[in-house]
C-alpha cells in the first residue's frame, strides 16, 4: 500500500489526485492511473470507479476485494 501512499492524494472526499504512474488490476483487467489526472467518485474507468476504491482504502486501509495494485 506504500505505492498508493506515493502515487495518489486525496483532494477531498471522492476527489482523488494521481501525483504518479499507478497500475490498478481489476477484473476488467489493468488499470493505468496517469499522473496530473484527477479522479473523481461516480466515474468508472474500465468498469472501476477509482475514487471510490480509493475512499476505501483511505478509511479502511484496504482496497476493494477485487483491485489490487501492481
Amino acid at each position: 500500500m506504500e505505492r498508493l501512499k506515493e502515487s495518489v492524494r486525496r483532494i477531498q472526499e471522492g476527489e482523488w489526485f494521481c501525483l504518479a504512474p499507478l497500475v490498478l488490476v481489476t477484473p476488467g483487467g489493468e488499470l493505468d492511473l496517469t499522473p496530473g489526472a484527477t479522479y473523481r467518485k461516480g466515474r468508472r474507468f474500465s468498469g472501476l470507479d477509482v475514487a471510490e476504491a480509493l475512499d476505501r482504502w483511505y478509511s479502511t486501509g484496504e482496497l476493494p476485494p477485487n483491485v489490487r495494485v501492481r
